[in-house]
């Protein structure tokens, strides 16, 4: 009873949301976001605690101005969720650097895609488009919230994938049909393998390029930001070419110290458009 109440208030809000120009509803995103900030303290301390990991060498005034900005998107993005789908077709996102993920695309061998939590990591919906792709996300507690969320994510062409136990071995099957598979491999991961992270020692995710070098599938690295005029831009940045030794557990840590490397570079360069708020180290 609970779940269906929660999804009628939802699909309401929803309506009326969707009854103001888009200007204004990122208006609102924004000002959902100052309002975690300031109030929603745990997250604001993790924030916090993150950045000065990642850039000890910043004043406490700059470290300020990126977790503001952080929030900002984060609330901004949060609710663009809402209605991502319905401008996939439009200019509001765009693809940077598309031929280089159509060339390796063609290469008919499938594509892993590997991104980070940044900008509205929804945007990449519209690669379904023009690949056949699929997302993994998690499944929600409320099905009726989970079937509205994921119907809405559908009506873009994305195929999705739940985490779970038979996660990997459809990530699999996807990449030997030779179709594109997006995995934002940033988090943390108690699972994973203890890697250092800015120089401090975190688990990492290692399913993307444990596929990739079980099953030769070439992986290019991406992410997405969210722009000052509420556009926002796929990055298609490079063809990450694994180093490989036939040692498949040394390749596996060789390739990922060298991916998280990258990872830093990205969130230096960008670094309001990372969700700093979830816990990333031990």
């Amino acid at each position: 009873m609970i779940h269906k109440l929660e999804i009628i208030i939802i699909k309401l809000l929803y309506k009326l949301l969707m009854l103001f120009p888009e200007k204004s509803r990122y208006k609102l995103g924004a000002f959902l976001g100052n309002l975690t900030y300031k109030y929603v303290n745990d997250r604001r301390e993790i924030t916090y605690k993150n950045l000065k990991i990642a850039f000890p060498e910043k004043s406490d005034e700059e470290l300020e101005k990126i977790a503001k900005k952080s929030f900002e998107i984060i609330g901004k993005t949060f609710l663009a969720g809402l209605w991502t789908h319905t401008i996939i077709d439009s200019d509001k996102i765009t693809i940077e650097n598309k031929e280089l993920l159509d060339k390796v695309y063609n290469r008919n061998k499938g594509v892993i895609l590997v991104g980070l939590h940044m900008g509205n990591i929804e945007a990449n919906l519209k690669l379904a488009k023009y690949y056949k792709s699929y997302d993994v996300i998690r499944k929600q507690k409320n099905p009726y919230l989970d079937k509205f969320m994921n119907d809405n994510r559908r009506k873009t062409g994305i195929n999705l994938i739940y985490k779970g136990k038979t996660t990997i071995r459809e990530l699999i099957k996807a990449i030997k049909s030779k179709n594109v598979i997006s995995l934002f491999s940033d988090h943390y991961d108690m699972s994973g393998m203890d890697l250092d992270f800015f120089g401090k020692s975190t688990p990492m995710s290692t399913g993307a390029i444990t596929i990739a070098l079980k099953y030769d599938a070439p992986i290019v690295l991406f992410f997405n930001t969210h722009n000052e005029d509420d556009t926002s831009t796929i990055h298609i940045k490079k063809e990450f070419i694994l180093f490989k030794t036939g040692n498949l557990e040394k390749d596996i840590e060789l390739n990922m110290k060298r991916l998280i490397k990258e990872y830093e570079e990205i969130i230096k360069e960008y670094p309001e458009q990372w969700m700093w708020l979830h816990k990333r180290w031990r």
